[in-house]
């Protein structure tokens, strides 16, 4: 795996059929930084950009791939999560017209200067995210405590006490 530029120019990319393979820091990944545990990893990169003949529309396929650590919202404890991301966009500039497109068909709109490699990475990770990440329920620490718990395992409510009138707790 080489190094990958700071910043790429997708229409250049397209035109030649170009393929970015290699490593980009989280480090450079504000946003997503934000929701790990620590910084110190990089993400796979494997992006394709091709230009079709007849229809001159550009567009960008690949696979991005990282571990990261993140915090489980169960239980507020450290976990562990791949994040996989499998791009499949049209490349469009702005002011170029979405309607000629497929609809449903994903774009994504850039100016006219380069696209920083990190940002495009960081985005479409921040879409594989988890919106809560948690471990799986029988593998969290606070299984104990959710409602119907783990097959067989006896449940603790820390609320039970809650459930019963104030005057009969004294």
């Amino acid at each position: 795996m080489g190094s990958l530029p700071a910043t790429v120019d997708l229409v250049l990319l397209a035109e030649k059929n170009a393929r970015l393979i290699g490593r980009v820091a989280v480090r450079g990944m504000a946003r997503l930084r934000a929701l790990l545990e620590d910084d110190s990893v990089e993400v796979e990169v494997d992006l394709a950009f091709e230009l079709a003949e007849r229809s001159n529309l550009r567009r960008m396929l690949g696979r991005l791939a990282v571990s990261v650590n993140t915090t489980c919202q169960r239980c507020l404890e450290p976990m562990s999560i791949k994040l996989m991301a499998e791009p499949d966009v049209i490349l469009l500039r702005q002011g170029e017209l979405e309607s000629s497109l497929l609809s449903g068909a994903d774009t994504l709109t850039f100016g006219q200067t380069p696209v920083v490699l990190a940002e495009l990475v960081e985005g479409e990770l921040l879409l594989a995210m988890p919106m809560v990440p948690m471990h799986p329920l029988d593998e969290c620490p606070a299984r104990r405590y959710v409602a119907g718990g783990v097959k067989g395992a006896a449940t603790e409510n820390p609320f039970v006490e809650l459930a019963r009138p104030k005057r009969d707790r004294n």
